[in-house]
């Protein structure tokens, strides 16, 4: 590039933020805040929030939108939000259905501690005699705030029914009253025999004056958390989590997740919204066995898709995974058999050893041919369980082939590694047996990036964090794809532990035990072929640049015998792997 192009670049390059900068003043930054006590509160609660986000990113301009449950889904789909805040049911849907994306997750304030969790708490009042537990709730009424309300109804319904406890049939009317506050007061007042809130609305209420601390009493589930410092009736669930919107710009959502964990208990915005600051963002999958086992949001037509439409769907896979079965189901019943038939052999020619010892006299020449017409029986079978053997070999360079195909970047790489990988193990004289498993290995070595979404793996261009950890599941993927499979190779730990390094570092971080030898040598031949492969995101630096990375790490990343023997291979005997 010339000096004017650099110029240039620089100039765009140095505006860039501040354009970014002026439409976010210009247009705000809305956050929005589903308000399960009023609209009122919320924006009050958490306008601090937004005057502390404005401060801390320059040149933006934060403003509270506060939201009914039911008004959520609406405001995503319009675009009119740019950030949420919701309760986990609401996130997941969105996450679903819009694309949102958690990137923190609001700890609460807890009697002797910060919460980073909540559930859902059954109460009636301390004088009803005729509610002791959750199975009296048989002909009573009920009162929750909202079909939507995660901890103070969702929570409940789910263990609920867990117990065999319908709470649209036990109860003999269910209302709703739409501010969790007013669940208490209607069962204070005896409107409703039973109420459901979430944990922490009664601590609240007791606190202000309205209620006492022995008005009330709580009926506790069989799954309910012993140790939970708030009332509660359930297990604990991740709390609310803020997402970004799908069109959100990455480094307005990086920077924002940045400023809320800056955020002490003490600070302004803490104070004001009653919490104690915000965490990373925790594992939601406890929401989503709740919602699919509840049928909600993106779970809605869970166990109802028929064969059909998923042969229809997943035509393709389904009958190449047949295809697959097949061949290994029959190259097993091969196998099989000619264990049986070989058995069979040995036995005969036991047999027939001990009678020639009886016989050696009279029957030299019939027996010596009888056992050289069973030894070449036994090679031709010998012969035919290598053909088995050839193609189980085959079918996994088929599945190779299948995995490249997604990925028109990195098409060719396992084939690369593979080569490379065997032309390694043979330089520091491995049997001809652990060659192959070692090629094989590293034909399906990222077998696992079939999990990974083609629009993360085709990028053109640097990951968000959230991506990586997503593409950095693969080797764990490709594990337990292989794992039930019977081969006379470790392919499945070769895969699982190729990303892993000697010093502990690398991924999986969970793996216990030191790494077999062909994972070391598929760690090392895959970082060669990646440093000399072109990248959309990069130019390749080259094969001098590579080998000094593991000359330079040998030892320390990667295994001394593996890395000598790479650089006998291809600085002193010039070996081509492309």
């Amino acid at each position: 590039m010339n000096r004017l192009g650099v110029l240039s670049l620089a100039l765009i390059l140095a505006l860039a933020p501040v354009a970014s900068g002026r439409a976010a003043e210009e247009d705000g930054v809305r956050l929005g805040v589903v308000a399960p006590a009023g609209k009122d509160l919320a924006a009050k609660q958490w306008q601090a929030t937004a005057d502390y986000l404005s401060k801390a990113i320059p040149g933006t301009r934060f403003e509270i939108v506060p939201l009914a449950y039911d008004e959520a889904d609406r405001a995503m789909a319009d675009g009119l939000l740019d950030f949420i805040l919701a309760n986990p049911l609401i996130y997941v849907d969105l996450e679903a259905r819009r694309g949102a994306t958690r990137i923190a997750t609001l700890v609460e304030n807890g009697p002797s501690g910060p919460l980073t969790t909540y559930g859902g708490v059954l109460i009636a009042r301390a004088d009803n005699t005729t509610l002791q537990g959750p199975r009296d709730l048989k002909g009573k009424t009920a009162i929750a705030a909202s079909d939507a309300s995660f901890g103070g109804y969702q929570v409940l319904r789910y263990e609920l029914g867990r117990m065999g406890i319908d709470l649209a049939r036990e109860p003999k009317a269910l209302t709703f009253a739409n501010v969790q506050d007013e669940v208490v007061r209607a069962v204070m007042a005896g409107w409703a025999d039973v109420g459901l809130v979430r944990t922490g609305v009664i601590e609240r209420m007791i606190a202000s004056g309205e209620i006492g601390p022995r008005d009330l009493k709580v009926l506790r589930l069989p799954g309910a958390r012993g140790d939970y410092p708030l009332a509660i009736s359930t297990a604990a669930y991740p709390g609310w989590p803020i997402a970004r919107a799908a069109h959100t710009d990455d480094e307005l959502a990086r920077r924002v997740a940045v400023a809320l964990m800056a955020i002490t208990p003490d600070a302004t915005p803490a104070r004001a919204s009653d919490t104690a600051g915000w965490t990373v963002p925790l594992n939601y999958a406890i929401v989503h066995d709740l919602m699919r086992s509840l049928k909600l949001g993106p779970y809605a037509q869970f166990g109802e898709v028929t064969l059909a439409d998923v042969f229809r769907t997943h035509a393709a896979w389904i009958l190449s995974a047949l295809a697959l079965i097949g061949i290994m189901a029959f190259g097993l019943f091969e196998l099989f058999a000619l264990n049986r038939k070989l058995a069979v052999s040995r036995a005969q020619i036991r047999a027939a050893h001990d009678e020639l010892e009886l016989k050696v006299g009279e029957r030299t020449t019939d027996l010596s041919a009888e056992i050289e017409r069973r030894r070449r029986a036994e090679s031709a079978r010998s012969r035919e369980s290598q053909r088995v053997k050839d193609a189980l070999v085959q079918t996994v360079r088929a599945v190779a082939l299948t995995i490249e195909t997604r990925d028109p970047y990195t098409a060719g790489h396992q084939q690369r590694v593979a080569r490379l990988a065997a032309a390694i193990a043979r330089e520091m004289d491995m049997g001809e047996s652990a060659i192959e498993g070692i090629y094989l290995a590293g034909l399906v070595h990222d077998i696992g990036m079939v999990y990974v979404p083609s629009e993360i793996s085709n990028r053109p261009g640097p990951l968000t964090p959230i991506e990586f950890e997503i593409v950095k599941s693969h080797p764990r993927v490709g594990h337990d794809i292989l794992a039930t499979v019977e081969l006379p190779w470790p392919l499945a730990q070769t895969i699982l532990q190729h990303h892993r390094r000697l010093d502990g570092s690398g991924y999986p971080s969970d793996v216990e035990g030191p790494m077999p030898m062909e994972a070391r040598i598929i760690a090392v031949a895959d970082v060669l072929e990646a440093m000399c492969a072109h990248r959309p995101y990069r130019p390749a630096p080259g094969l001098s640049a590579a080998l000094s990375e593991i000359e330079g790490q040998k030892g320390i990343l990667y295994d001394s015998q593996v890395v000598e023997a790479s650089l006998r291979l291809l600085r002193d005997k010039g070996f081509q792997f492309r």
